[in-house]
């Protein structure tokens, strides 16, 4: 194991730990967002026709921490529904690519995160897991580790900026402050 890799995961799990969520929590929570990122994306207007979502940012920001800091709480269809639905609204393209540079300088492989999560993911390539394990020479237990640690960082960088923007806004009062503690 590289001491890369053990540093970039021991960095995640505190990451993790000190926004409050488990790493297995969120992983779970953001592989569905994910999975149905692109799917999304190329189904839009069929899914705005089955999936009501209030798209406004805060909404959609308070949902996903309430979400990240309560996983219990919701079932795994909610979870999907919720996905899909944010990967329809405008503005998530943008803020993905702003999470997707601080990951690549936030973790000493954070580059090689990226690509797995673009290559699989984002990017409409859809590239089959033995395709990237063999890409990138790793076994499949590396790669599987990997690419958790590339979700629960993703995941914690949403976490962090719904976080941040949500006392931004709070404080500059222009929205009421959330029923739950950030």
């Amino acid at each position: 194991m590289s001491s890369n890799r053990v540093s970039s995961h021991v960095i995640i799990v505190n990451f993790c730990t000190q926004l409050g969520v488990e790493y297995k929590s969120m992983v779970k929570l953001i592989r569905p967002l994910l999975k149905h990122y692109f799917m999304g994306r190329s189904e839009e207007e069929n899914i705005k026709a089955l999936v009501t979502i209030d798209a406004r940012k805060e909404a959609v920001r308070r949902k996903f921490i309430k979400m990240a800091k309560n996983p219990d709480d919701y079932d795994e269809t909610d979870k999907t529904v919720f996905a899909v639905a944010v990967a329809c609204c405008s503005w998530y393209p943008e803020k993905s690519a702003m999470l997707l540079k601080n990951m690549e300088d936030m973790v000493p492989d954070g580059k090689e995160l990226v690509y797995i999560l673009n290559c699989v993911y984002l990017e409409g390539e859809g590239r089959t897991d033995v395709s990237m394990q063999t890409e990138l020479h790793m076994s499949s237990g590396t790669y599987s580790r990997r690419k958790d640690d590339a979700t629960a960082l993703y995941g914690a960088l949403i976490l962090e900026y719904a976080i941040r923007r949500e006392k931004e806004e709070v404080a500059a009062g222009k929205v009421t402050p959330p029923d739950f503690e950030l």
